[in-house]
């Protein structure tokens, strides 16, 4: 998956050039994926685990990126453990919070990012610099006035998480925040990445250079010079890093190819593809000879490589393109959605956001979330810029 660098909103899996937010020139895929591969096993060898040392001073529990969600794409910190009675209590507020939530999807109007549902209406009017999506009842927010006008960096101040209902939850704070993960969000403060819960108090102090967030219990993280996976009590478990885990595995590369490792470091599927993406529904989209398609947990090709690039599966449908356009595909690689959009984002609550070319204008770029026979639910224009 892809992020934007600069507001951290979720991208096409491939040569994506603008975010879909804000707008902003994005980094080539590889060079993101490079990032987090920079420390590759020796030939043959297998993930080394860390064991169970702590990092510095690491609390008890983890936190997620997203992004980003961006990660948003990416964090830690430190406040002791939990006791058991306050890990219950967190746990109840975030279920509560995602039921109030519901489905909201954030969108753009006259330069300002707000939420509107699954009918297109508008639930939380525009009025953020940055609106990012719902996750576990909270989204991650930049309040109107707190973004940079030219680079679009965060200004003091910063990012917050707002709950269903437009209210504050965790009061902004942060230059870079990350949707919730399993009870845990990254974010980033002082230039370092750490973990908070959903009420804003730390549980892994920020410590990390770089960090995103977590899945099956294991988030990647770097610092000084290390890349790996950190568990939800902040200690390193699997090194080095890859992808981020889905479904117990990820994607990890060797010798310049790719393959999944499971929770333990172990190889499960041999590295042998020139890339690959996270596990979802079973599924994992994985490039061959300069094309995509689609493996099982056994490494074996359901879907045979035929397209240009190739996002995961949801809600049965995946982002796929041809000929540079993206369409959407079903779990037997036909067309559901015919490729007509620069880009194309993967299915959350029975909408995905598009990019509509024709629609487009100068200086700007025209938006859409689309159903799953495509018809446009709501469409609205975002500023391009670098």
């Amino acid at each position: 998956m892809k992020f934007c660098g600069n507001c951290g909103a979720r991208q096409g899996e491939r040569d994506a050039k603008f975010c879909v937010n804000c707008g902003a020139t994005l980094a080539p895929q590889a060079a993101q994926i490079a990032r987090s591969r920079e420390a590759k096993p020796a030939a043959g060898a297998t993930p080394k685990a860390w064991g169970s040392h702590r990092l510095w001073v690491v609390p008890a529990a983890a936190l997620v990126m997203a992004g980003i969600l961006v990660i948003l794409v990416f964090s830690l910190s430190g406040c002791g453990s939990l006791g058991k009675t306050s890990a219950k209590s967190d746990a109840t507020t975030t279920t509560m919070q995602a039921e109030e939530a519901g489905t909201l999807f954030p969108a753009m109007s006259g330069g300002k990012s707000g939420y509107i549902n699954a009918k297109g209406k508008w639930v939380i009017q525009p009025q953020f610099a940055y609106a990012g999506r719902f996750s576990e009842g909270l989204a991650a927010v930049l309040p109107a006035g707190a973004l940079h006008p030219n680079n679009l960096a965060a200004l003091p101040g910063g990012y917050g998480y707002l709950n269903a209902k437009g209210k504050w939850v965790i009061q902004p704070r942060f230059s870079w925040a990350l949707e919730f993960s399993e009870g845990l969000a990254c974010v980033n403060q002082n230039t370092k990445y750490g973990y908070i819960n959903a009420k804003g108090k730390w549980v892994i102090q920020p410590q990390f250079l770089f960090a995103r967030s977590f899945s099956d219990g294991l988030a990647y993280a770097e610092l000084n010079g290390k890349t790996g996976y950190i568990n939800t009590k902040g200690n390193w478990v699997i090194q080095p890093g890859g992808g981020d885990f889905s479904e117990g595995l990820a994607s990890a590369a060797l010798n310049g190819k790719t393959g999944y490792i499971n929770t333990k470091g172990k190889w499960v599927i041999q590295a042998h593809y020139e890339n690959a993406g996270d596990f979802s529904e079973g599924l994992a989209s994985a490039e061959q000879s300069g094309k995509w398609g689609y493996i099982n947990t056994s490494g074996k090709w359901v879907i045979q490589p035929q397209f240009d690039a190739a996002s995961p599966l949801s809600e049965g449908l995946a982002p796929a393109e041809q000929n540079g356009k993206w369409g959407y595909i079903d779990t037997k690689g036909s067309w559901v959605i015919q490729p007509q959009y620069p880009q194309a984002e993967e299915f959350d609550g029975g909408l995905a956001l598009v990019i509509s070319p024709e629609n487009s204008r100068s200086g700007s770029l025209s938006t859409a979330y689309i159903d799953k026979t495509g018809k446009v639910i709501w469409s609205g224009v975002s500023r391009l810029g670098n």
